[in-house]
């Protein structure tokens, strides 16, 4: 037999989160709207989440450095923690920057994992040095990776950090929207 799930979105962003500037410290850039909390023993096995949202990117031109963009859970890295994105050298401003973060529960406890996959396509991006362009849109996809996630917490939520590696002025993203979905 068959069962039918349907997706069922948790939180959602109806106005855009802060921005971040001349820092190079992992910091929330979640608008609020979308902070929605996860009740305890509420992730199981087998339960698939997806957080996809769109930024607006810039950067400079001179040493415009790295950009991480991290997946949290209640103020622990999920997933992210050493995987930068390389920032064009050519300045651009509000370049748009679309990321999706897949996370599929392995276990629920103290001690559970889950498994998360990140893909972000965007404009100015370059990956491994690759000649980039704000007209021509790169997608990077990266490896999952099997993250520790505590599901008896209380008052738990998911959020998204943004991390530059060059304290600029320059250097800026805002989250404008941001959806956080249970897919079965």
């Amino acid at each position: 037999m068959t069962v039918i799930h349907w997706p069922e979105a948790i939180g959602w962003a109806g106005k855009a989160g802060p921005a971040l500037t001349t820092s190079t410290a992992s910091t929330d850039i979640t608008p609020t709207d979308a902070k929605t909390i996860v009740g305890s023993c509420s992730l199981h096995q087998g339960q698939v989440i997806r957080i996809v949202g769109a930024a607006q990117l810039s950067n400079i031109v001179t040493t415009p450095g790295n950009f991480g963009l991290h997946l949290m859970y209640n103020a622990a890295i999920v997933w992210g923690a050493s995987n930068l994105m390389l920032l064009s050298t050519t300045a651009n401003t509000t370049l748009p920057l679309w990321f999706e973060f897949l996370i599929i529960m392995n276990s629920s406890g103290t001690a559970a994992t889950a498994s998360v996959t990140r893909r972000c396509t965007g404009k100015g991006l370059s990956l491994l040095n690759v000649a980039t362009s704000t007209t021509v849109v790169t997608t990077l996809v990266d490896q999952g990776t099997t993250s520790a996630i505590d599901t008896t917490l209380n008052a738990a939520f998911f959020s998204v950090n943004g991390q530059f590696s060059v304290s600029n002025a320059g250097n800026n993203i805002t989250v404008q929207q941001l959806l956080v979905e249970v897919i079965n």
